[in-house]
């Protein structure tokens, strides 16, 4: 198995995350619009801002490891959360290979989601669902967003 959806936080800790999220200094968000070399498929590039675990106010930190899902066999790595504007994306890639697991959560539902290249499937973002891909994954992509779309993710070893 490559992937799997699930619901993995309820609505009322994603309501009082987003609002932390919403509330973070503009100095915590990082522009990106590259993605490394090893990572896009054929030339893809990429355009959102990311918040990655140092830069996340203390509060927020704590916040996101209280909250977060523990499977079983596997420790949390990294904790990151992407922001994308109207019309930001992320062409075809696939994840870092020294992850062994990567759960995108969404936190609000407005149309957006990530698409699996490999399955020509657009899996729709539900405020608190998962989409965990297992190693590198399968070739994926995150459309050109519709609206401010904000995704936490959890990056296990």
């Amino acid at each position: 198995m490559k992937y799997e959806v699930s619901k993995d936080i309820e609505d009322h800790a994603i309501d009082k995350l987003l609002d932390m999220v919403k509330a973070t200094h503009p100095l915590c968000w990082i522009r990106r619009d590259d993605l490394d070399s090893n990572r896009g498929i054929e030339g893809h590039t990429c355009r959102y801002d990311t918040m990655t675990y140092p830069a996340m106010p203390d509060k927020l930190k704590e916040y996101v490891r209280e909250i977060a899902p523990r499977p079983e066999g596997y420790i949390i790595s990294d904790i990151v959360i992407n922001r994308y504007q109207p019309g930001d994306y992320i062409g075809k890639h696939r994840d870092r290979a020294w992850y062994r697991m990567n759960s995108v959560i969404a936190l609000q539902q407005d149309g957006d989601g990530i698409y699996i290249d490999d399955d020509e499937l657009f899996i729709e973002d539900i405020k608190g669902q998962s989409v965990t891909l297992f190693g590198a994954g399968p070739v994926h992509s995150v459309p050109a967003a519709k609206a401010l779309r904000h995704v936490l993710i959890y990056l296990y070893e």
